[in-house]
């Protein structure tokens, strides 16, 4: 898209990110982040969530791991000013019970 002179739409992005949430592909998941960043498209508060589905689902193996990821989520929600109060209170039960 980008190589076409298409700005990709944060809704857009954010369904691929679901892909990879969908398997628990937490690195996958954080390249679509970057890619989002680095092609200037917004993150917003589903971007995020997204997210925090795929390291529910990537990390349950791992608590200290998931709780590692979680936080990094939440320090890259800082620095988009997303609103955490929000998103927190979407996360999956494991992960909340973690912070």
């Amino acid at each position: 898209m980008a190589n076409d002179g298409v700005q990709p739409h944060a809704s857009s992005v954010n369904s691929v990110m679901n892909t990879y949430a969908d398997e628990g592909d937490v690195a996958g998941a954080w390249r679509v982040l970057q890619r989002m960043k680095d092609a200037g498209v917004p993150r917003n508060g589903i971007t995020y969530n997204t997210l925090f589905k795929a390291v529910e689902r990537g990390t349950r193996g791992s608590d200290a791991e998931a709780r590692a990821q979680t936080e990094a989520v939440l320090a890259e929600m800082a620095n988009d000013s997303i609103e955490r109060a929000r998103c927190i209170a979407q996360l999956p039960a494991r992960l909340r019970k973690l912070l």
